[in-house]
């Protein structure tokens, strides 16, 4: 079989040869926001989109990873939950009633959206470890997987958030997701911008070079990938990030320890990801 593009369906070539020194690989490879490791499998190149993406291997074990990592992010999960409701709020211009958040870690944005007045608040986290720490009573947590809802369930913002990257499949999870939107509502996804300027300039040095990465996409691809899926984009977006400076400490160099007090301030990277509004 040919590596194929999942953004694009073109014929891939490699660009970079995998690298995991399987001593290294813990549970905690697989969890949120972790110190980068920089172990990767073979990452193929699409000569359409330019989106990297692994071919040929066996996936099976990663959900039973993710059930079983750790959560250590709980400070900058609440970090992105403030930047991704902003964009979610301004592109609608309004809080959604209903909201479905795929890997929705402790819940932080859930929770969020729910201060703000979203009625319906329904995440989907693999993650044992992270969906623990959610007390928000108004957050429900439906499973691990989008197999766990109900097939009537529909909601006006459906967030695929840091978690387009994760799946062997991107187009089917936004071909079932899509049959969750309301028909006024609209998908939104943030992934990884391998062309920013700040990926650009790592290159293989960047923490998007993961294990946990299956596909790191583009501008173009991840627009290809949404339209292929039956879906129209009517926004996309580069945008800055905000994090405790701790956090960035750890991503800049990964074997510092911080000292406690960066990790009361707030600090703001373009740290070269995209937003995406898709609708129906």
């Amino acid at each position: 079989m040919m590596p194929i593009c999942p953004a694009c369906s073109e014929t891939g070539t490699l660009r970079y040869q995998e690298s995991i020194d399987s001593s290294k690989v813990s549970d905690a490879s697989f969890s949120s926001r972790k110190k980068p490791e920089l172990m990767h499998y073979d990452y193929f190149e699409c000569p359409q989109c330019a989106t990297l993406f692994t071919f040929g291997i066996d996936t099976s074990k990663l959900i039973a990873s993710y059930e079983l990592a750790p959560l250590d992010a709980s400070l900058e999960s609440q970090h992105a939950a403030r930047t991704y409701s902003r964009l979610v709020i301004n592109s609608l211009q309004c809080v959604p009633s209903s909201v479905l958040d795929i890997g929705c870690g402790d819940g932080a944005f859930l929770s969020l959206m729910s201060e703000y007045g979203s009625q319906i608040s329904h995440g989907l986290e693999p993650s044992r470890a992270a969906a623990s720490q959610c007390k928000d009573s108004r957050v429900e947590f439906k499973g691990a997987t989008i197999d766990s809802l109900e097939h009537d369930l529909k909601y006006d913002a459906v967030c695929l958030f840091q978690t387009v990257e994760h799946v062997q499949n991107p187009k089917d999870l936004i071909r079932r997701l899509a049959s969750h939107m309301n028909a006024s509502g609209s998908l939104f996804v943030i992934c990884h911008d391998r062309h920013s300027t700040l990926n650009r300039i790592l290159g293989s040095r960047s923490p998007i070079f993961d294990i946990e990465h299956l596909q790191i996409f583009t501008p173009s691809g991840i627009c290809s990938l949404i339209e292929s899926s039956g879906l129209h984009v009517t926004k996309i977006q580069r945008f800055t990030n905000r994090y405790a400076l701790s956090y960035a400490l750890r991503l800049a160099a990964p074997n510092l320890n911080a000292p406690n007090w960066t990790t009361k301030i707030p600090v703001l990277i373009p740290a070269g990801n995209l937003f995406v509004q898709a609708v129906l």
